[in-house]
């Protein structure tokens, strides 16, 4: 078959032509190389490419621009690669993300992170916890607390240092202490040395 084109030579379907400023109606293109350092080649089509694939069947991939408001310029990345699609699944590496300038959502805490967020960021700056903390901060109550230490003495409700009540402590030898108010003293066990005439007493030990 031979394509003549107003009074020109003709070209047979298996010979190599150039042509020059031609118009192809609904053309069906096999193996063709596009080539062009100037302006490039420029496909006005109604709104899609499709491609059919390896096999002819009922399925095709079908490749459509919007509707430019300005000239748009769609940059593929100098490597071999397979894009990315905002509703496919698929795996990034080697990819930074802009926290500012994106929102991240769903992402899992028990699972979507790694690491330790330092104190200067809003964490705590360790792994774990120890033994009754989670269940203190949750109920702080003076037995929660009580769990939460290994060191400890003594049992009952936590103590401030504004008027507390103890019951039955044992204090010890305290280095001072004002007894003013003390009451229930023993005589014969509770006190030592002698007590002076100016305070009640007799002064004499025997």
């Amino acid at each position: 078959m031979a394509i003549t084109t107003n009074g020109g030579a003709g070209v047979t379907a298996d010979a190599v032509a150039t042509l020059s400023n031609k118009t192809l109606e609904a053309p069906v293109i096999n193996n063709a190389t596009f080539t062009g350092q100037q302006a490039g080649l420029q496909v006005a089509f109604n709104d899609s490419i499709v491609f059919e694939g390896t096999t002819a069947d009922a399925y095709e991939t079908t490749l459509s621009a919007g509707e430019p408001t300005a000239d748009r310029t769609v940059t593929l990345p100098n490597a071999t690669t397979t894009l990315v699609g905002t509703d496919t699944s698929d795996t990034l590496t080697n990819k930074t993300i802009n926290g500012t300038n994106n929102t991240i959502t769903n992402v899992s805490l028990t699972t979507g992170v790694t690491g330790t967020l330092p104190v200067a960021n809003g964490g705590t700056g360790i792994t774990s916890l120890g033994t009754g903390v989670a269940t203190f901060l949750g109920t702080p109550s003076s037995a929660n607390l009580a769990s939460t230490v290994t060191d400890e003495t003594g049992s009952g409700a936590l103590v401030f240092a504004n008027t507390p009540t103890l019951v039955t402590p044992i204090l010890g030898t305290p280095t001072s202490g004002t007894m003013t108010n003390v009451t229930g003293l023993p005589l014969s066990t509770g006190v030592t040395g002698t007590l002076p005439a100016t305070n009640g007493g007799t002064a004499q030990s025997t």
